[in-house]
């Protein structure tokens, strides 16, 4: 059976009409789930949004309740999503590897190092994307820390770049030493794109240009119910993002209702992006104003609550990849092209290496060999056996092992679920070179320290 989210303004002799039971949702400019039907009411129209593609195309033979607009979310479902993801991940842990790699043979004064450079931060931004799409598909998590907006937008920059069109001018007003707002970072670049697309795609095929402002703005009562969200939070300093744009203008008509669920001026198909803003927003007790006239541009301001947390300062200085260990590590992935990048940068790094391409491999080569091992570097999800079963086995053979799992997903899932196992670490794919040793060094003086 599932469950239908209707909005408070939906007559009751449609909802009573519905084959699902209902009940009002608390937040309709978010997203369904898996599970979940929703119903937004406006005026004399309603759309039901919906993932289950079987319950659609059902309800659609049997013929929709009169006057309702049915819509199906999305074209590739959750699982889908994620599937095509993690056939990606490969192709970019090989392409930052071996790029990596190249850099770290070649002479400093090398004429074809700033290529690789280009395609080592080419790499990285997609890694960056996988992972927020990750996010999307319910795979990885939301986290919630300090954020500084000013350099979140600068770190995007290159990801705006290319969303917006060639005709259209970025100009970058951000200031220095905001508070920081307390926020998931990847929720905030969804805001940020979502945003600057839309202006962008308000500009069309003319020249023009996208503005993007941050600072801080102490709000007050007054200021706050003026807002396109009527619960927004306290009186006090917010730190706002501001997107502003040389297009067509907004109406007041069409500004009372860009914020709906599937609303759009567009072609068919689009319209969640400023509902999802609105959503994200809500969600992190913020506001949103729209400034916009007809024939003189638009500006959106997002504000949030400024919190008392620190940013933790950017690290400038490069990390090094001259350590040299020793010893034998069991490297375990069941992607060749991983495995292969994987083997070459430990063995420069002074290790021997065995491999594995899955974890029930894994596990039959530590018990005949696991004498002989310094450390075990696996992936978390293979055919077979995963990572994390496997290096639980391993633990209770040999309980002084050092372990470090790799995967896509959000480190912090993957710690809060080992977070007991003294001998157990992460990273995160795709890893440089520096990022590997770094992470080596610290697990084997760990283990050094625990025997003193």
């Amino acid at each position: 059976m599932k469950h239908l989210l209707i909005d408070e303004n939906l007559p009751a002799s449609l909802a009573r009409g519905l084959p699902v039971a209902c009940s009002h949702a608390t937040d309709l400019a978010q997203q369904p789930t898996d599970n979940e039907l929703w119903i937004h009411a406006r005026q004399r129209d309603w759309t039901i949004l919906t993932r289950d593609t079987d319950f659609f195309d059902r309800i659609m033979l049997e013929g929709p309740p009169p006057k309702v607009i049915w819509v199906r979310l999305g074209n590739i479902r959750k699982t889908e999503l994620e599937s095509l993801l993690l056939r990606l991940w490969p192709a970019i842990c090989s392409l930052l590897g071996n790029a990596d790699l190249a850099i770290h043979d070649l002479p400093q004064d090398s004429s074809i190092a700033p290529s690789l450079n280009q395609i080592k931060q080419i790499s990285l931004q997609a890694a960056e994307l996988c992972k927020q799409m990750l996010a999307y598909s319910g795979k990885g998590k939301f986290i919630v820390g300090a954020v500084d907006i000013s350099r979140l937008v600068t770190d995007m920059a290159k990801l705006i770049e290319v969303s917006v069109s060639k005709k259209v001018v970025l100009r970058y007003n951000l200031a220095d030493h905001l508070p920081a707002i307390m926020a998931d970072a990847s929720q905030l670049r969804q805001v940020v794109l979502n945003l600057v697309i839309n202006a962008s795609e308000a500009i069309g095929e003319r020249s023009g240009s996208v503005s993007l402002t941050t600072g801080v703005l102490d709000c007050d009562e007054t200021y706050l119910r003026d807002t396109a969200i009527s619960e927004s939070g306290s009186p006090g300093p917010y730190v706002f993002l501001e997107v502003s744009d040389t297009g067509i203008g907004i109406d007041l008509d069409t500004q009372s209702r860009i914020f709906d669920p599937f609303f759009t001026t567009k072609f068919t198909g689009r319209g969640l992006g400023l509902a999802a803003v609105m959503g994200i927003v809500r969600g992190h007790k913020g506001a949103i104003k729209v400034d916009s006239e007809p024939g003189k541009g638009t500006t959106f301001k997002v504000l949030f609550p400024a919190s008392g947390q620190v940013v933790a300062a950017e690290e400038n200085v490069p990390r090094s990849t001259s350590w040299q260990g020793s010893g034998t590590i069991l490297l375990v992935d069941d992607d060749e092209t991983v495995r292969s990048v994987a083997k070459i940068m430990l063995k420069k790094a002074g290790f021997s290496v065995i491999t594995g391409n899955n974890g029930k491999e894994a596990l039959q080569l530590f018990k005949d060999r696991g004498d002989e091992l310094t450390c075990v570097l696996m992936d978390l999800t293979m055919p077979h056996m995963d990572g994390d079963v496997a290096s639980l086995e391993m633990l209770r053979i040999r309980t002084d092992i050092p372990i470090i799992l790799s995967s896509g997903y959000n480190p912090q899932e993957i710690q809060n679920r080992f977070g007991g196992e003294n001998q157990m670490a992460f990273i995160q794919k795709p890893y440089q070179m520096s990022t590997l040793l770094e992470t080596l060094h610290s697990v084997l003086e760990r283990k050094k320290m625990d025997r003193s």
